[in-house]
């Protein structure tokens, strides 16, 4: 089945990828991460919890387009008010790391090499 950009079943094939990568790269490095989700009762989510031995806490949104949307990321913002010391973190195609408020886009390849 081929994917095509900018469609469902894209998306979910690029997060199911990412965080399957990031999984096989922790293990490889033998890093000890704990890696869960977050999703509340009203909806609210967030694809991947990667929390260090150190007990940093990075709450990753993995989104398969170049520019997400503040509006896209919604789930970081509810997480953030019960863990204020979570690092917010997009996966994204995008070209270039860059700011969109208090959470950091990256790109994917980058994203997981920083972890």
């Amino acid at each position: 089945m081929e994917l095509i950009p900018k469609t469902k079943e894209f998306g979910k094939a690029f997060e199911h990828y990412f965080i399957k990568e990031l999984i096989n790269i922790s293990k490889y490095k033998d890093s000890n991460y704990d890696f869960s989700y977050y999703r509340t009762e009203s909806g609210a989510e967030v694809d991947l919890i990667v929390t260090t031995p150190k007990k940093d806490i990075y709450a990753i949104e993995i989104k398969s387009s170049i520019s997400p949307k503040a509006s896209e990321l919604k789930g970081l913002k509810s997480f953030q008010a019960v863990c204020p010391q979570a690092k917010l973190c997009c996966a994204s195609l995008s070209p270039k790391k860059y700011q969109l408020n208090d959470i950091t886009i990256y790109p994917w390849e980058e994203l997981l090499l920083s972890v």
